[in-house]
């Protein structure tokens, strides 16, 4: 969606409302809110409806960290997961993670972990490790 003057007039500042639903999917940054009846309103584009949509439904995100190498020039490899996590479960998933040290040498796009902390997650190397 193109950024306009009307868009820009329509970012909120401050707290958003109760209920409402911030959509960083793009530039303006709308805050949408639906009524009684279930529809939307303050999005400027259908993808913040849908985000705001899941977002109500099943918020989720694409787990991003890094993992310690326990051998190696670098101390840590990046990491992601195949698919998006449930955000409830990203501090748990995060906590693993961080107990875990890994043997190089890995390759860029190698699966590390399988089902982390049996949600069928895959934890994949975003880098090369020595």
């Amino acid at each position: 969606v193109p950024w306009t003057e009307q868009a820009r007039e329509q970012q909120r500042h401050g707290m958003p409302k109760p209920g409402s639903v911030i959509c960083p999917l793009c530039p303006n940054g709308c805050e949408v809110l639906f009524d009684e009846n279930d529809r939307s309103e303050g999005n400027l584009c259908p993808r913040g409806e849908a985000f705001a949509r899941q977002e109500r439904k099943e918020p989720v995100r694409m787990l991003t960290t890094t993992v310690k190498v326990r051998n190696g020039i670098k101390g840590l490899i990046a990491v992601k997961s195949d698919k998006p996590v449930l955000r409830c479960e990203m501090p748990s998933l995060l906590a693993m993670l961080r107990e875990q040290r890994i043997v190089g040498p890995v390759k860029a796009g190698e699966v590390l972990f399988e089902n982390m902390g049996k949600t069928g997650v895959r934890i994949i190397a975003e880098r090369c490790a020595d």
